[in-house]
C-alpha cells in the first residue's frame, strides 16, 4: 500500500514538472515568435523604406529638370538620395549636370565632391557602368573626369595624352608602369652601395658609387627617387645633370606629388633628415622654371592645385602634409578660383567637401586648418568670389 502510495505521488510531482516545463516552453517558444516578428518587422520596413529612397532617388536624378525641380523645394543638395541613386542613372546625370549652365555653381561644386569621394564611381571593379554610359556618349567623360573609374576608361580608350592621365588615376590606369614602379630597385640592379647611399638620401655619394657601378640615369630610377621620397638625391641629380630634364620633366614630377598619395613626401624610413623632403626639390623646381607650378596642366586643362583632389582616390592614407602642398601650390601661383571646364573652382568645391564632410576625413582639414582669423583656406572659402553664380 505504501508503494503504491509513493508511486502515485511520484507522478503526480512528475506531471506537475512536466506541466511547468511545457509552459516555460511554451513562453519561450512565444517570445522567439514574438522577436522574430518584430524583426522581420524591422526588416520589412527598412526594406521598404529603402526601395522609397531608391524610388525617389531615381525620380531625383533622372534628368536636370527634375533635379532643378526638387532643388526650387529644398535649396540644398540631396546626398542621401545622390549615394542611394542606381549607378547608371547617376553616371548620365552627374554628366548632364556638370555641362548644364542652369545649374548653379554651388550643386555643381557638391556633385563634383561627391563624384570624386563616393566609392561606387571610385573603387576598381565597378567599371561597367561608366563604361556603357561613355558607350553612348564618350564626350560626357569631359565631364565625368573627377571620378577615378572615369579617368581609368579614359586611359584604356588611349584617348588624347592618356598617359599623363594614367600619371593621377593609379595603377589601374597603367598596370604596365605600376609594375614597373614597385619593382624598380630589381629592374634597376640596385647595389649594396647604391642601397646604403639611397638610405641616407646622399645626393652626391649616391652619383659617385652609381658611377662606380656603371649604372646611368634613366626613367627607372628617378620614378623609383620619387615613389620612395628620395628627394635629397633627386634634386642633386636634376641640379648636376641636365638629361634629367629631358628623361623625366619635374612637371611630371609635381603631378605626381600632388595627385599620387602613395609617394613618400618626407622620405619614411631614412637613416638620417638631410631635407624638407619634397619642399626642397619644389623650390628648387621653382628657381629653375619660376612658372612650372603656375603653367602646368593638365589633358582636361586643371591646374596642380586641382589634381590634389585625387590623391585620396589612390591612397587610404591621409595626413597634415596634404594642407601644406596645397599652401605651398597657391603661393607658387595656383590660383584656387580658377574656373574649370566643369563650371566650378577648386575654392568652391573644397568648401563644398567641408559642408558634406567628406574633407574631415579625406583631406584631413581639422578646426586648426578650417578655423583661425589668418588660416589662408578660412580666407580663400570667405571670398567674395565664393558662391556667386553664373
Amino acid at each position: 500500500m505504501y508503494a503504491e502510495d509513493h508511486i502515485a505521488r511520484e507522478e503526480e510531482l512528475l506531471k506537475a514538472a512536466e506541466s511547468k516545463a511545457c509552459a516555460w516552453k511554451r513562453a519561450e517558444i512565444h517570445r522567439q515568435i514574438e522577436r522574430e516578428s518584430k524583426r522581420h518587422s524591422v526588416v520589412h520596413g527598412e526594406s521598404f523604406r529603402d526601395y522609397r529612397v531608391r524610388r525617389f532617388a531615381r525620380h531625383i536624378f533622372a534628368d536636370v529638370d527634375a533635379f532643378l525641380s526638387e532643388q526650387d523645394k529644398t535649396g540644398t543638395f540631396p546626398i542621401k538620395y545622390f549615394c542611394a541613386c542606381p549607378s547608371e542613372t547617376r553616371w548620365r546625370f552627374c554628366a548632364e549636370a556638370l555641362r548644364d549652365e542652369r545649374v548653379s555653381r554651388k550643386m555643381k561644386a557638391h556633385i563634383v565632391a561627391w563624384m570624386m569621394n563616393l566609392p561606387e564611381m571610385n573603387a576598381p571593379g565597378r567599371i561597367q557602368d561608366v563604361r556603357r554610359v561613355l558607350d553612348e556618349d564618350d564626350s560626357r567623360i569631359l565631364f565625368l573626369f573627377p571620378s577615378r573609374l572615369a579617368r581609368i576608361e579614359y586611359c584604356r580608350r588611349r584617348m588624347l595624352d592618356w598617359r599623363s592621365v594614367a600619371v593621377m588615376s593609379g595603377g589601374e590606369a597603367n598596370p604596365a608602369a605600376y609594375t614597373s614602379c614597385l619593382w624598380w630597385e630589381e629592374r634597376y640592379g640596385v647595389t649594396k652601395e647604391e642601397e646604403t647611399e639611397l638610405n641616407r638620401d646622399d645626393g652626391p655619394r649616391f652619383a659617385l658609387v652609381m658611377s662606380l657601378s656603371g649604372h646611368h640615369i634613366c626613367k627607372t630610377l628617378l620614378l623609383g627617387l620619387i615613389h620612395n621620397g628620395r628627394w635629397g638625391i633627386l634634386r642633386f641629380l636634376y641640379q648636376t645633370f641636365e638629361e634629367c630634364w629631358k628623361i623625366l620633366p619635374a612637371e611630371r614630377i609635381l603631378s605626381l606629388l600632388c595627385t599620387n598619395g602613395e609617394i613618400a613626401t618626407e622620405g619614411n624610413g631614412l637613416q638620417r633628415v638631410v631635407n624638407r623632403g619634397c619642399y626642397d626639390f619644389a623650390e628648387y623646381v621653382i628657381t629653375r622654371r619660376p612658372n612650372a607650378i603656375a603653367n602646368a596642366r593638365d589633358a582636361f586643362g586643371c591646374s596642380l592645385l586641382w589634381q590634389t583632389f585625387y590623391r585620396s582616390q589612390t591612397s587610404h592614407r591621409t595626413g597634415k602634409i596634404y594642407p601644406k602642398i596645397e599652401k605651398m601650390l597657391v603661393d607658387h601661383g595656383c590660383d584656387p578660383f580658377e574656373m574649370t571646364i566643369l563650371g566650378v573652382s577648386w575654392a568652391e568645391v573644397a568648401r563644398a567637401q567641408y559642408e558634406d564632410h567628406i574633407s574631415e576625413h579625406d583631406r584631413d582639414i581639422d578646426a586648426m586648418y578650417i578655423t583661425g582669423s589668418g588660416d589662408w583656406f578660412s580666407e580663400i572659402v570667405r571670398d567674395d568670389r565664393m558662391g556667386k553664380d553664373v
